[in-house]
């Protein structure tokens, strides 16, 4: 009887920093496997779907930090994507799920690695837009 195993990953980094109005960040190879060639498990397992959880740990509403919640693909690939004009820091701890199921006493579910992504301040040049002509009249002001 096949007993699954749990997904087992690591990160390139458990702090991430992205720039304020970056629009999206993509950050390649993220997540590696660490303890099998792939992060699904053994290679009897290399079948199964892989999806990463966040799940929000302290610090500011992520709700309001992020225009899209981040994700971390199949692939490892960690996608940030901040909302205009906000920053600051979540941390989050994400773990890998596979569709293994837990029968048997199995396990679909690796450890959950911390993340922190922090959303650094960017000085935004000012802007001025003209208004009507306003008129003045000559010694107006005495």
């Amino acid at each position: 009887t096949h007993v699954n195993q749990a997904p087992s990953f690591g990160t390139q980094s458990q702090d991430v920093e992205v720039p304020q109005n970056s629009g999206g960040t993509e950050f390649a190879g993220f997540a590696t496997p660490n303890k099998w060639a792939s992060m699904k498990g053994p290679p009897n397992e290399d079948v199964q779907a892989l999806e990463f959880v966040f799940e929000y740990a302290e610090g500011s509403d992520p709700a309001l930090l992020f225009a899209d919640a981040p994700v971390i693909f199949s692939n490892g690939t960690l996608v940030v994507r901040p909302a205009l004009d906000r920053f600051g820091a979540t941390r989050f701890l994400v773990r890998a799920r596979d569709n293994g199921g837990t029968a048997n006493g199995g396990s679909d579910e690796s450890p959950a690695v911390n993340l922190t992504i922090n959303v650094s301040f960017v000085n935004q040049k000012p802007t001025f837009s003209m208004k009507p002509e306003a008129r003045v009249l000559q010694n107006a002001g005495n």
